[in-house]
């Protein structure tokens, strides 16, 4: 979708945020994986450029399909292949770690990863205080992950009772330089697999051993590294995991977790 300066110029983004960073000219472009959407990615153009013409606009569409293919590969860790990504959120922000602009979804996942429940205090700080170490943090983690490359995006994990945090920090550049130091950092939030079972009804409901056994089975443990884990003796392991097939209604282990985290119908 391409905006005409008019348009953007009137806008709460341009003023807030494009302004400062000398850009006027935009695009906005859908990314779609089939009728599933990904996001959108956004170009800018400063006041000394030429609005977009036609043929950028055509070459921009070509390199779409190769976005989306990117933004659909694995994220940088594989620890856990059955973690669910359950949201993302974006905001901008200084090298100080002073927040510029954040998406609602973003202020509630910045208090996640940062490991803090929403309350009063930090929601009435409009200027989220709270958040700057954080930011500053990550922004000087990045800087060195990037190492001086340009256009590097590197990706931060941090993990804790809320789920495990993808984030990935780059540098906002304006066209005709001079640029403010601006960053975009984007969260996306992914629930364990074992945070996901614990919170099933049916997982809670379990006797101690029986629950302890899940969980580790799930994991892909088999029956005898489970038995040294938790101290028991191969048997009972056994006597355990049966107990647990029969009261789930299944067969093998590898009926477990897609059982688990089938949706209630």
């Amino acid at each position: 979708m391409h905006r005409s300066s008019v348009n953007f110029l009137a806008s709460e983004m341009y003023n807030e945020i494009c302004r400062k960073a000398d850009f006027r000219y935009l695009i906005r472009c859908a990314l779609k994986n089939g009728p599933i959407k990904q996001g959108c990615i956004v170009f800018f153009r400063s006041h000394q450029d030429n609005d977009f013409t036609a043929a950028d606009i055509r070459r921009i569409a070509e390199i779409l399909p190769y976005l989306t293919h990117t933004l659909n590969a694995p994220v940088a860790s594989q620890e856990a292949a059955n973690d669910t990504e359950s949201s993302e959120g974006l905001l901008i922000c200084g090298g100080n770690g002073t927040i510029e602009y954040i998406y609602p979804q973003a202020l509630i996942l910045l208090h996640n990863a940062i490991g803090m429940p929403l309350n009063g205090t930090t929601l009435s700080d409009t200027c989220y205080r709270w958040a700057a170490p954080l930011l500053k943090a990550l922004v000087s983690e990045a800087r060195k992950l990037a190492g001086g490359k340009a256009g590097a995006v590197p990706v931060i994990e941090r993990s804790n009772r809320y789920g495990r945090f993808v984030m990935r920090v780059w540098r906002m550049y304006a066209a005709a330089g001079n640029s403010p130091d601006l960053y975009t950092v984007s969260i996306r939030r992914y629930i364990p697999l074992t945070l996901q079972l614990l919170q099933n009804p049916e997982v809670q409901a379990l006797p101690a051993r029986e629950k302890q056994v899940c969980l580790l089975l799930s994991q892909g443990m088999e029956v005898k590294e489970v038995a040294q884990r938790i101290g028991i003796t191969p048997n009972t392991a056994i006597a355990y995991t049966r107990a647990l097939y029969q009261r789930l209604g299944i067969n093998s282990r590898q009926e477990l977790s897609p059982r688990l985290l089938k949706p209630a119908s």
